[in-house]
């Protein structure tokens, strides 16, 4: 856990905004250690742009904080500055759930050792009890997790690496100005019918809060109209010969391509909706469709790299945990490597991270 990542957990408990949560929290330490910005004249503050970074991961902490925060010796005049932070921002009717947040948090958390957290689980004061883990998450690195790679296979220019972090920094956030490739796991129908809220009708609704969902709002952000959308994905499938039946639905495991800029994203369906509007899926649809999509990117690919999610841990209904999506989709890849001649990224999210063993080694 980093400081981004306690930011994160904190933030459904406190009635305030990431900017003034970070710097309310680390006031305690700003004015007890009457810490200065650059110019020496004003007290360290972080701006929205700053926040920002630190809460996605991006930027480390001045080092002049992270060495303050390394002061046992003031952590009483820390947890007294921290009282009136945790009395005006967050209700007190919640520490007990917020403790037992952190403490799950830190039983399976690497990046503390066995003695760290039996420390700090001992700490029977609640405020006592935040801010020491807020100090600690101070010391770590933000930037490692989402900058380090883990290759689990290699070779030659080919390889497949395990990284941390948004998949869709790599097609929208893409500044380096190459051509990537994103999948975006879909339902057989290929829908665009977006549902932000709760709706009731017939036709199936891609939700806002799955991947497929995202991307859809992402481009209608960016101004593109779902009818387009819909039309661009039908045109790719009927240029490809890709059929479908009676009901509009093609195969599990068909690709249709979309691109916008840099990106040139991988619809990939996995998914079929059942008589109730739900998306459902399972494991063996999730290796049939990775293994037409090995096959569809050794063919298209042109060596361009290809990030891929975990597939089956979300709305799909696949019922595979973030562990057991990860060493399916690492084993198919590994098992296809002969037929792989491209640059292949599995993009795990900061909460996924938090709950898999990658395990992986170089080969």
């Amino acid at each position: 856990m980093n400081y981004g990542e306690w930011l994160r957990l904190m933030k459904p408990y406190a009635k305030c905004s990431y900017e003034k949560l970070l710097n309310e929290a680390i006031s305690c330490i700003v004015d007890t250690c009457d810490l200065k910005m650059k110019n020496g004249k004003e007290s360290l503050y972080f701006d929205k742009s700053y926040t920002s970074k630190i809460v996605n991961n991006h930027i480390n902490l001045p080092p002049v904080l992270v060495k303050a925060s390394i002061n046992n010796e003031r952590l009483p005049e820390f947890i007294e500055a921290s009282s009136d932070f945790y009395k005006r921002y967050i209700n007190e009717n919640r520490f007990p759930e917020l403790r037992n947040l952190f403490t799950s948090q830190l039983s399976n958390d690497t990046s503390f050792s066995e003695s760290e957290k039996t420390l700090l689980l001992s700490i029977s004061d609640n405020i006592e009890f935040f801010v020491s883990i807020m100090l600690k998450t101070m010391l770590i690195d933000n930037i490692s997790s989402t900058n380090t790679a883990t290759s689990i296979w290699n070779r030659g220019n080919s390889y497949i690496r395990v990284i941390t972090g948004d998949i869709f920094k790599y097609a929208f956030a893409n500044r380096r100005k190459r051509k990537t490739i994103v999948v975006i796991p879909v339902n057989t129908k290929f829908d665009t019918h977006l549902s932000t809220k709760l709706e009731k009708t017939t036709n199936p609704l891609v939700s806002g809060e799955t991947l497929h969902g995202e991307w859809l709002l992402r481009l209608k952000k960016r101004n593109m109209k779902m009818d387009d959308v819909k039309q661009r994905i039908l045109d790719d499938l009927s240029h490809r010969h890709s059929n479908c039946n009676n009901d509009g639905e093609y195969p599990i495991g068909t690709i249709a391509t979309v691109v916008y800029d840099n990106a040139c994203f991988y619809l990939l369906a996995i998914s079929i909706f059942d008589e109730n509007n739900r998306a459902v899926s399972c494991p063996q649809y999730i290796e049939e469709a990775i293994d037409k999509l090995l096959n569809f990117y050794d063919i298209n690919g042109q060596g361009y790299e290809l990030y891929i999610p975990l597939l089956g841990t979300g709305r799909s209904r696949a019922g595979l945990t973030y562990q057991e999506a990860f060493d399916l989709l690492s084993r198919k890849l590994i098992n296809k490597s002969s037929t792989v001649h491209g640059k292949i990224i599995i993009v795990i999210s900061t909460d996924a991270a938090n709950q898999l063993s990658i395990g992986g080694k170089n080969k």
